[in-house]
């Protein structure tokens, strides 16, 4: 009975803290500014196809090549082969989001259960891990995704693995550093009385208790993986064309910066918001799970 009383408590915890949390993150207009970005990108990638025509951004029109904005119905004018830039920079958004945010989601789900695992059971089972990610780790996770997509070849999933791969190890050890101080509680020893299995306990005990980590950790790594995927892109390692993709209009557009520059300023201003936005989310996630982060009191 005790033992239940304990669990049910500690769930109850939990959800106090997570109010908490909402509480402080709403206090962060840039943060909640920047969530609502966000949310309405990740909207706007989903009902493109509803609202526009995806062959507008990938047809070839030499009539039309090197419109400067508001001409002749094109907001943003169009680029070198003739194609509309609004259109583009919209289909382009969802192969932006996706290397962003699905690459940190695959990324912190295999370093959450592998971290979770390695600080968990410890012993030979967490020395074998760790050495191999000392290695892993010893390699820049840039130059471990430019191997992967470079062996896998240009495309979408290439990217997304590659990016994925080269942010395991950084994952990994961050979240095992988090479980090293939640393993040994007494919320844990209580789970194991009760005959609890390892991996009951992983998921439902020691997890939950990292979740913010977690979180926080993945929601800053999608400002990076949406500059590593534009990164990967204009090096001609992206997605092939014609489809839209923002490092690769960056590329299409620099060899006629003197003449056009709106063909770069275009992209590159939607990458720097962007990426601008999601980083200050992840940095008011950061204070909201650690308020002391700012002087301030839980």
């Amino acid at each position: 009975m005790e033992t239940s009383i304990d669990l049910k408590s500690l769930k109850k915890k939990r959800q106090g803290n997570w109010k908490s949390i909402w509480k402080r993150l709403k206090k962060n207009k840039l943060a909640m500014a920047a969530m609502i970005f966000m949310l309405f990108l990740i909207m706007l990638s989903i009902c493109i196809n509803f609202i526009f025509d995806y062959d507008t951004a990938i047809n070839i029109n030499v009539v039309n090549k090197n419109k400067p904005p508001g001409t002749e119905g094109h907001i943003l004018g169009t680029d070198p082969y003739g194609r509309d830039i609004l259109m583009r920079l919209l289909f382009g958004l969802r192969i932006t989001l996706i290397l962003g945010f699905a690459s940190a989601i695959f990324s912190s789900i295999v370093g959450a259960f592998l971290g979770a695992a390695s600080g968990y059971f410890g012993g030979l089972f967490d020395v074998i891990v760790m050495r191999i990610l000392e290695v892993v780790s010893s390699v820049p996770g840039i130059l471990i995704t430019l191997v992967v997509v470079a062996g896998f070849g240009g495309g979408l999933w290439q990217m997304l693995v590659a990016i994925t791969v080269g942010q395991i190890a950084g994952f990994t050890r961050l979240i095992r550093s988090s479980v090293l101080s939640v393993a040994g509680l007494e919320y844990v020893e209580v789970a194991r009385a009760m005959g609890a299995r390892n991996m009951h306990i992983i998921i439902k005990h020691v997890i939950p208790n990292v979740m913010g980590t977690i979180l926080v950790q993945a929601t800053i790594a999608v400002s990076g993986n949406i500059l590593l995927g534009t990164m990967l892109g204009f090096l001609g390692l992206g997605v092939p064309v014609p489809a839209p993709e923002w490092g690769a209009m960056l590329l299409e557009g620099l060899g006629y910066m003197r003449y056009y520059p709106h063909l770069v300023a275009i992209p590159g201003i939607a990458i720097l918001l962007t990426a601008t936005a999601a980083n200050m989310f992840g940095d008011g996630l950061r204070d909201a799970f650690d308020p002391r982060l700012k002087g301030e009191k839980k």
